[in-house]
C-alpha cells in the first residue's frame, strides 16, 4: 500500500485547522457524531474488569467515554500513528495510557476487546488490503472481541480522501477466514457508517 504520509498529512492539515481542542480535528463533525459511536461499540459486552485497546485513539475520546459510564476497574490502552494525537490524548487524560503505536508494524500484548472506531477512514493506496490485515492483527491480538466502526455509505461522503468498506462482505469474509461470530449493528445515528461486532469463539 502507499505509505501513512497521506493518513499523518490529512491529520497534520486539520490539526493545524482547527487546533488540539476540536473534534473536527480528528475528522469528526461534531460532537454527537463523535461520542454516539463510542456509546454504540462499548455495547460490545460488559467492559469491567477487562482489557481494552483502542485503535486510532485520536485524543482519548473512547476512554472519557468508559470513565463518564463509570465502567468499573478495566485497563486502557490507546495508541495512534500520529505523535501529536498521542500528546493531546495524554493532556486531556493524564490517567490513561497511551503512544504512539501502528497495527501492523508494532508488537502488541492480547487484550481483552480490541476497538478501532473510524481508524479507517482516510484512505490511501492499496488501503483494502491493510485494512483486511489489520482485522486479522486485531483477531489476533483480542481475547474476547472486537468493534469496529468504518465508512460504508458514499451517500454522506462522496467527495474526500475516504476509505469505505461493504460491511455484509466484511461480515462473510472474516466468519469464512477466521472462525469468528460477527455482528452488523445496525444504528441510524452511524449516517454512513457501520458497525461491526466480532466474537471470539
Amino acid at each position: 500500500m502507499g505509505s501513512n504520509s497521506d493518513i499523518r498529512n490529512f491529520y497534520t492539515s486539520h490539526l493545524k485547522k482547527y487546533g488540539k481542542h476540536d473534534i473536527r480535528a480528528m475528522g469528526w463533525h461534531d460532537e454527537e457524531e463523535y461520542s454516539v459511536r463510542f456509546e454504540i461499540c462499548a455495547k460490545i459486552a460488559s467492559l469491567e474488569n477487562s482489557s481494552v485497546l483502542d485503535i486510532g485513539c485520536g485524543f482519548g475520546g473512547l476512554y472519557r467515554y468508559l470513565n463518564s459510564s463509570r465502567v468499573k476497574d478495566f485497563s486502557y490502552l490507546g495508541i495512534d500513528i500520529m505523535p501529536e494525537m498521542v500528546d493531546i490524548a495524554r493532556k486531556k487524560n493524564p490517567t490513561a495510557k497511551f503512544r504512539v503505536g501502528d497495527i501492523l508494524k508494532d508488537e502488541l500484548l492480547h487484550f481483552d476487546y480490541v476497538f478501532a472506531i473510524g481508524t479507517f477512514n482516510i484512505t490511501t493506496r492499496g488501503y483494502s488490503s491493510y485494512f483486511f490485515r489489520a482485522m486479522k492483527k486485531m483477531i489476533q491480538i483480542a481475547n474476547k472481541g472486537i468493534a469496529v466502526c468504518f465508512l460504508s455509505d458514499k451517500l454522506y461522503l462522496a467527495k474526500g480522501p475516504y476509505h469505505f468498506e461493504n460491511s455484509a462482505r466484511i461480515k462473510r469474509k472474516l466468519e469464512k477466514e477466521f472462525n469468528v461470530e460477527a455482528r452488523i449493528i445496525d444504528d441510524p445515528r452511524l449516517k454512513g457508517e457501520s458497525c461491526l461486532f466480532i466474537y471470539k469463539h
